[in-house]
């Protein structure tokens, strides 16, 4: 019985036009009279246009009118309000807060929840100073 994994015994087969690919890893496969690949480049139409900007390519934007929320207002939110619970989380909550601000400013649009941003700030900022007034107070009754 032969050894189906012996080479030997598996000759290899011809599929067809391989790339012969060089030392650099590039493909050394037949290109068009004009030195081109046949296929375009990356970021280039069909007619070797500059291709816009669109899902398909990288750092394409969403439709005009499409906007989605900040992905940290609401965590924002929910940390300043833990942090009743936790004092150290209502810190977290301020500056989460003032990050999903400036992204939201910073995206002419695209992005909503300044909202929840600016009362994860002014909710983080009173849970702070009610948790460092009992501090205080806990300390000086000892």
């Amino acid at each position: 019985m032969s050894n189906p994994m012996d080479p030997q015994n598996n000759p290899q087969q011809n599929y067809g036009n391989q790339p012969n690919y060089g030392a650099n890893g590039q493909s050394q496969a037949p290109y068009g009279q004009d030195g081109q690949a046949p296929y375009g480049q990356p970021g280039q139409d069909v007619y070797g246009q500059q291709a816009e900007g669109g899902f398909g390519q990288p750092g394409g934007a969403p439709y005009q009118g499409m906007t989605m929320e900040n992905k940290k207002a609401l965590p924002a939110l929910i940390c300043s309000f833990l942090g009743l619970l936790c004092g150290i989380l209502s810190i977290v909550g301020i500056v989460l807060g003032v990050i999903a601000q400036k992204e939201i400013r910073e995206s002419n649009g695209m992005q909503t929840g300044a909202e929840k941003a600016k009362l994860a700030i002014i909710v983080g900022a009173v849970v702070t100073i009610l948790n460092l007034g009992i501090g205080i107070w806990v300390a000086t009754q000892g």
